[in-house]
């Protein structure tokens, strides 16, 4: 569970018509609310409302996969400061699966595929923390690594390769996720 930082609970505080004044305040030795919130008020509070920050903050991104309204997916979803790249597998525009047998070119298509999702939730790859290779042939992944080199050379996300038995269609043999932070000065959605 998330609890409100001190600022959430003055935004609280004021929606429903309170003085900041008459927040209680009590010592806190974690310096987390500056000393002016208590943690049993941020707790109760927590309990009671969401972040503001979480308020009608929420953007679905759609790549026109035919996957995504079949199982009720988003190619990307952001939440306020955070976007998650769900497992993107390497579909043309036509739905169809490209770089058949070829690894190299299905992760191209895959990070490419990324790439745009991220634009539509505000952010680009630079913005990227974590990528995910998931790989039906874990053979493959000097190939594929070679073309997540590419895109992230410089950007160095912490990243993890692992083999799976298969995906929804057998002609994939990869599949990346990816995540991405924000930064403070980023656009609001």
């Amino acid at each position: 569970m998330e609890f409100a930082s001190g600022e959430q609970l003055a935004f609280y505080w004021l929606r429903i018509g309170l003085s900041v004044d008459a927040v209680p305040v009590a010592p806190c030795n974690f310096n987390c609310h500056r000393g002016k919130i208590n943690h049993s008020l941020s707790a109760i509070m927590a309990l009671v409302m969401p972040a503001p920050d979480l308020l009608n903050m929420r953007k679905l991104v759609s790549s026109g996969s035919p996957y995504e309204p079949k199982i009720g997916i988003s190619r990307a979803v952001r939440v306020g400061s955070i976007i998650t790249v769900a497992g993107t597998a390497p579909l043309g525009p036509d739905g169809h699966t490209l770089g058949r047998g070829n690894p190299g070119v299905q992760a191209r298509r895959c990070l490419e595929i990324i790439a745009t999702a991220l634009e539509g939730a505000g952010a680009s790859l630079s913005q990227v923390v974590r990528t995910r290779i998931l790989l039906t042939r874990i053979d493959d992944w000097e190939v594929v690594a070679a073309v997540h080199g590419e895109f992230f050379h410089d950007i160095r996300p912490a990243n993890t390769v692992m083999q799976v038995s298969r995906f929804i269609d057998p002609e994939w043999l990869v599949e990346i996720e990816a995540d991405a932070v924000l930064d403070q000065a980023a656009e609001p959605i």
